[in-house]
């Protein structure tokens, strides 16, 4: 595999993990919704769950920002990879002219 295609693959594996993140953070979300409906129903037990409700949601939000902050610094990463790429490649054709050059100067 080239560093590109390597580049690639880490980068669609990332994105894959970041989706993972975001469904997490969804489902605690919906989890801290649902709870205090079911808190409702029961008696006494309110104070204890809406304790659990909160850090459940907070839990929620900091996945959910962590997911995207990891997302902004793959993309980040993935850019400069590329970019880092393409100016190897230019640094190799260029010594490839220079030595080119070298030799003929020799003759």
């Amino acid at each position: 595999m080239s560093g590109t295609q390597n580049g690639d693959y880490g980068t669609k594996r990332s994105e894959k993990s970041q989706q993972t993140s975001r469904s997490i953070a969804r489902f605690a979300n919906l989890l801290g919704v649902n709870a205090p409906i079911e808190v409702a129903h029961v008696e006494g037990a309110g104070k204890e769950f809406k304790v659990l409700t909160d850090e459940i949601h907070h839990l929620a939000a900091r996945s959910a920002d962590a997911a995207s902050k990891t997302s902004a610094l793959t993309k980040s990463s993935a850019s400069l990879s590329k970019n880092d790429v393409l100016l190897s490649r230019e640094i190799d054709q260029q010594l490839e002219r220079t030595a080119e050059s070298l030799e003929a100067a020799k003759s």
